[in-house]
């Protein structure tokens, strides 16, 4: 029989040493609250001060963010770390709290305190109960180790064939490359969603065919029905042989593609952080985790373009930059907006004919 005052004890043992502090956000992501410029301003001035925070004090502070989903633009910033002693907890959370509110202040109007702690009086009466919920998930999973290490099986853990890359060696239409890759993708048996979500299987770069399939082959067949190219078109893939990622030619017409994923540095680690490991919300370390990266994702886009300016190509091709959906909640617009605004404001076109950012099937042109 489940003994739920064991499972209150434990949780409550948890809870007593951590402290965990919380700024609801009402209106949105503050990325997008704030605008890119400001935000990084403001997000250095907080990854600064926690910095200094972890030199003084010797005390690692989490930072995170968490979109509760059944509430519109409603975003929670948590700020979390690990004391044994409750005296020197409440002590260190009281300056913690302080010195982010002057920062918080310098770039958001609210009244009264805002900030919320786990250990002050009336902390359980200011949480709904889906809040609840997602608190002691993140008291239950904050000590959890987390993997953020790439180790796919060493040996294939599904039954699947691999997607064979040799059908794509001479041109071939567009409506049989769209054939092969949706034949490939379907979710027709087991094996096929086995495969879709194995630790070595489509989100996994253990094998050559699943990479290419994710960062090139399906978003271009995506680009190709945004664009509406027909189906008569022929289409050739460079892979490796190439100078170049596709070449489509529809009659007389010629189009040079040059494909890049624009995703954080930790991309392939996506898979493996985000196990769930039996809470309903992610495990606070992955969600500090992810909040780097989505960090970073306006940054390495620029990086990724620049990369690709420097090879100084001598064709007219077009670059097709890859969005990962995971880093923007899920294409919303408004961090989409967003996160355009700082591309644009941060490079050019160069050589390039056209420069188009793909977030899912949807394409921005830059």
């Amino acid at each position: 029989m489940f003994d739920v005052s064991k499972l209150k004890n434990e949780i409550d043992q948890k809870e007593e040493k951590q402290s965990h502090s919380f700024f609801p956000f009402l209106q949105g992501s503050p990325y997008c609250i704030l605008g890119w410029k400001k935000y990084r301003l403001f997000n250095n001035e907080i990854n600064n001060f926690l910095s200094e925070f972890n030199k003084n004090f010797d005390v690692k502070v989490y930072v995170y963010e968490h979109e509760v989903i059944h509430i519109e633009d409603f975003f929670l910033w948590g700020f979390s770390f690990i004391q044994e002693s409750p005296d020197r907890r409440d002590e260190l959370s009281d300056i913690l709290i302080n010195k982010l509110m002057v920062i918080f202040k310098k770039y958001f109007y609210f009244e009264g305190e805002c900030f919320l702690n786990n250990h002050r009086e009336g902390f359980n009466n200011s949480l709904t109960p889906d809040l609840i919920k997602i608190y002691i998930d993140l008291v239950v999973s904050f000590e959890m180790e987390v993997n953020l290490k790439y180790n796919p099986p060493k040996t294939k853990s599904y039954n699947k064939s691999d997607f064979d890359m040799s059908a794509f060696d001479e041109p071939v239409k567009v409506s049989e490359f769209a054939s092969i890759i949706n034949e490939h993708m379907a979710l027709n048996s087991t094996d096929d969603l086995i495969y879709r979500f194995a630790p070595d299987g489509y989100f996994s770069n253990k094998f050559r065919s699943n990479k290419y399939l994710r960062e090139e082959f399906i978003p271009l067949l995506e680009f190709i029905r945004a664009r509406k190219i027909s189906e008569e078109a022929y289409i050739k893939l460079g892979v490796q042989d190439e100078n170049y990622d596709a070449k489509i030619v529809d009659n007389e017409e010629e189009l040079i593609i040059e494909i890049t994923l624009g995703a954080p540095k930790h991309d392939y680690l996506y898979l493996s952080a985000t196990q769930s490991n039996g809470v309903s919300v992610l495990p606070l370390k992955v969600l500090a985790h992810l909040k780097k990266e989505i960090d970073s994702l306006a940054g390495r886009i620029i990086l990724s373009i620049e990369k690709k300016h420097n090879k100084n190509y001598d064709d007219e091709r077009l670059l097709l930059v890859v969005v990962q959906s995971e880093y923007t909640y899920q294409n919303e617009a408004i961090v989409v907006d967003e996160v355009l605004k700082e591309v644009r404001g941060s490079i050019s076109r160069g050589n390039f004919k056209e420069i188009v950012l793909m977030f899912g099937s949807k394409l921005h042109t830059l």
